[in-house]
């Protein structure tokens, strides 16, 4: 097995990982079962408030954050096309790179309405 499909079948597994990780995440989310919990979900002070306002947060979140899974497997795709063409190995730094960047607007985003959601619900009278 050469270098380049090594690294492009790597990469493809890692983007198809983070996918199954963010849908399964975004099921809880829309289901109302992802818990408050240390590891998983979008954690700022608002949506960390109370239990009301974690699964608001989330909720408004996920209608986000699902635009991951396509930039993820358009990486995965575009990592094993350059592997089994053989292309420059620069070019798996670009797919990185773009990815990433994509997944850093994508999270900033959810990140931003979960704590509007969250701010929301928490003030609203009860």
């Amino acid at each position: 097995m050469n270098t380049h499909l090594v690294v492009g079948t790597v990469l493809a597994v890692i983007y198809v990982a983070v996918s199954v990780g963010v849908l399964t995440i975004a099921r809880k989310s829309r289901s109302g079962t992802l818990s408050r919990n240390p590891l998983v979900g979008v954690r700022t002070r608002e949506t960390l408030g109370d239990d009301a306002a974690w699964k608001a947060g989330q909720r408004e979140a996920r209608r986000r954050y699902v635009r991951l899974v396509p930039v993820l497997v358009g990486a995965a795709i575009a990592s094993l096309v350059n592997a089994l063409a053989e292309g420059p190995f620069w070019g798996f730094a670009v797919i990185v790179a773009v990815s990433g960047a994509l997944d850093l607007a994508i999270v900033t985003s959810s990140a931003a309405a979960a704590n509007s959601a969250a701010r929301r619900e928490r003030r609203r009278p009860v």
